[in-house]
């Protein structure tokens, strides 16, 4: 988007569009939700942030400051896919100025039979403190990486774990879960995203979580 023949907003919004043999309407209610997630997003880049970069743009002119261009990437990429359960992550990128941009990611699980999300407790026997158990795992995980790489994660990292975990940040994959935070909650940028990665073991006909 331009004002006045200077590029400052560029936005490119990837979502995803399921069909399944599992239960079609409830694919539809899952494409729904994320098109309606699309939309809201391009109407906020379309008002809110497209004068936002208007504004900046006339303090930069004001100022003799070269123009910058505001930019929204949503990219998103499917970590597993079979028997009626779909889960994926949404990286949702944002630049509007500073030395460099910000990412959110957001992890959905779906059981596609009825349309609703997996919780990451349905993943862990029925009454186990799955908290606790996550938490041990990435701690434990942290320390490890910190002998290699130190600097890597901040000084209280098992306090902001604590403080900043959500069970909603987690997606699944063949072989596990992988639960992450947020840019900057228990790690500098220059970490990245931090991962955390629970192999599945086989419990009778169910996979749990191997770390409880």
């Amino acid at each position: 988007m331009k004002q006045d023949h200077t590029p400052i907003l560029s936005y490119t919004i990837h979502y995803p569009e399921f069909t399944t043999d599992c239960n079609q309407q409830a694919a539809e209610k899952i494409n729904r939700y994320y098109e309606q997630q699309a939309r809201t997003l391009e109407e906020y880049c379309r008002n809110k942030l497209f004068q936002d970069a208007v504004s900046e743009l006339e303090f930069d002119e004001k100022n003799h400051f070269p123009a910058i261009t505001y930019e929204v990437l949503v990219e998103y990429a499917v970590t597993f896919n079979q028997r009626c359960i779909t889960s994926l992550f949404t990286d949702q990128y944002m630049f509007t100025g500073g030395a460099h941009g910000t990412t959110i990611r957001r992890g959905d699980t779906w059981d596609f039979q009825n349309g609703s999300r997996i919780p990451v407790s349905a993943f862990y026997p029925p009454g186990a403190d799955f908290r606790s158990c996550i938490l041990k795992v990435v701690n434990a995980q942290i320390r490890e990486r910190l002998k290699k790489m130190p600097g890597t994660y901040f000084d209280d990292y098992e306090k902001l774990t604590d403080e900043n975990w959500n069970a909603r940040d987690f997606y699944v994959t063949p072989d596990g879960l992988v639960v992450f935070f947020q840019q900057y909650e228990v790690a500098p940028y220059s970490t990245g995203m931090p991962q955390f990665f629970m192999p599945f073991e086989k419990r009778g006909r169910r996979k749990g979580c191997s770390d409880c």
